[in-house]
């Protein structure tokens, strides 16, 4: 069980010359449905609030509709498998860190750890 800051730790200290690693960034459906098929819990994601906008730590744009414009306390990503929406929010508390991989994009970035 681990933070969101100690799953992002976590997935970056494996990285090596050859490969990087971090939280995964969800960009389209396939990749909701990919994590969700894998997973039978809630788990984080690279979504972050900082500042006054959600980033993906990993560069990408962040796409969601209906995603709140300033939370409160609720400024990091999930993935849930029991429920029916794209993601969920909550504060850095305690999750599980699942590892998931997938082969890198066109990119060279590996969307999933």
């Amino acid at each position: 069980m681990k933070t969101w800051e100690q799953a992002l730790f976590h997935c970056r200290s494996l990285s090596t010359t050859n490969r990087s690693y971090d939280l995964a960034s969800l960009i389209t459906g396939k990749d909701h449905n990919y994590v969700k098929s894998l997973i039978s819990e809630q788990v984080w994601t690279g979504l972050r609030f900082l500042g006054d906008h959600w980033v993906w730590v990993g560069g990408e744009e962040v796409q969601y509709d209906r995603i709140i414009d300033c939370p409160v306390f609720d400024r990091c990503g999930t993935v849930d498998s029991l429920t029916l929406e794209p993601y969920s929010i909550a504060n850095s508390l305690v999750l599980t860190l699942v590892h998931i991989t997938r082969p890198s994009r066109e990119s060279g970035h590996t969307p999933f750890h």
